[in-house]
């Protein structure tokens, strides 16, 4: 990204609350909606944030951005597995990429 684009940014979003008396107003501007469009919604966060977008304007709470608990479930392997596997990606997977290299090399020397 050149660095004019770096100095000049332009901001995508911007909030603006008023709070008078008991009364509460919230706008959210934003520069682009194709993120909430059905080609879109399923990249990213965008989703979440559309989700998000709409709750935080109509609920009476201020919390626009939460936090979600589906945090994926961690991987529980054996020491034997980890093993297998070290010795897979660390020994087997560089042997054959190498033996492959050479087979390519050997071909191309035959032709040429």
């Amino acid at each position: 990204m050149p660095s004019s684009m770096t100095k000049n940014a332009t901001p995508i979003a911007v909030l603006l609350t008023s709070k008078k008396a008991l009364q509460s107003q919230k706008v959210i501007v934003i520069g682009d909606a194709n993120f909430m469009s059905n080609q879109f919604i399923g990249f990213g966060q965008n989703m979440d944030f559309s989700l998000n977008l709409f709750e935080y304007l109509s609920a009476t709470n201020d919390d626009f951005i939460q936090i979600n608990d589906n945090l994926p479930t961690p991987v529980v392997m054996s020491e034997k597995t980890i093993g297998y596997l070290a010795v897979v990606f660390m020994m087997i997977v560089p042997i054959a990429i190498l033996l492959i290299g050479l087979s390519v090399r050997a071909i191309l020397r035959r032709k040429v």
